[in-house]
């Protein structure tokens, strides 16, 4: 009998841990996965003008910038889920601020056309410009507040290079090795954003400022940015150069 009474009471005991460990698996395959980021697309229409080359926006809560082509097409990558504001400059004058951009995992928030415009553009002293149009001004007309030879809205009086369309007051800066917004200064941009890390503007030159951890920029190419994940690359395990021996894989950066 006591026997009986024994088997009994091992045979509850084991069941009740089979179930444990059961409903604990059920548990642990039932935890969520976590969530892929998010993107930002949009386009920025300037002035009635589509894009413009140089504009650079800003995300709230990233270090790092982006910079619009001609067409005014831009992309945030990698975006944690939650609420944003972009800043859009011209050099460093803000320009427009898009606010409560909400942004859902995996997801890609288009926001379609941007339209803004600022008043003017300005000097280095921050004084509005006056932008000759046709209208005002007789045809072939010589007064210096009327030539306008590269047709970009600035009178050549107020112009510091009337021959190219791209230099003028409130033009955006751009690394060329000239100074585009008549400002006195060239190149004056600042830190850029290439792909992992940082860079600058070096005598007409965007050049690597710095990578960020685990990559690196091992072939001195900018236009790649720091293209090397040294921390898994077998030919730049740990560093540029350091190449695994045969049979030895690159792990957290260590052969």
């Amino acid at each position: 009998m006591q026997l009986s009474v024994k088997i009994t009471v091992l045979y509850l005991v084991f069941s009740a841990l089979v179930f444990s460990t059961l409903v604990f698996s059920a548990r642990i395959g039932a935890a969520p996965a976590i969530a892929a980021p998010g993107k930002i697309s949009g386009t920025v229409n300037y002035c009635d003008q589509g894009g413009i080359l140089g504009m650079k926006i800003s995300l709230s809560g990233r270090q790092a910038s982006i910079y619009t082509a001609d067409d005014g097409k831009f992309v945030f990558e990698t975006v944690t889920a939650g609420r944003y504001a972009l800043f859009f400059a011209i050099g460093e004058k803000l320009v427009h601020i898009s606010n409560n951009i909400d942004v859902k995992a995996d997801e890609t928030t288009q926001l379609g056309e941007i339209a803004f415009c600022v008043a003017g553009p300005s000097d280095a002293a921050g004084r509005e410009l006056e932008i000759i149009t046709d209208s005002q001004c007789a045809p072939q007309s010589q007064v210096p507040e009327c030539i306008d030879n590269d047709k970009d809205g600035v009178a050549a009086a107020r112009d510091c290079d009337d021959n190219n369309e791209h230099v003028r007051p409130g033009a955006p800066e751009v690394c060329d090795g000239i100074d585009n917004n008549c400002n006195g200064k060239i190149d004056d941009l600042g830190t850029v954003w290439i792909e992992n890390g940082e860079g600058i503007c070096q005598h007409g030159a965007i050049v690597v400022k710095s990578c960020n951890r685990g990559f690196a920029d091992c072939d001195a190419k900018p236009d790649n940015g720091c293209e090397i994940d040294i921390m898994n690359d077998n030919d730049h395990c740990g560093g540029c150069g350091n190449v695994c021996p045969s049979l030895e894989i690159c792990v957290a950066g260590i052969c």
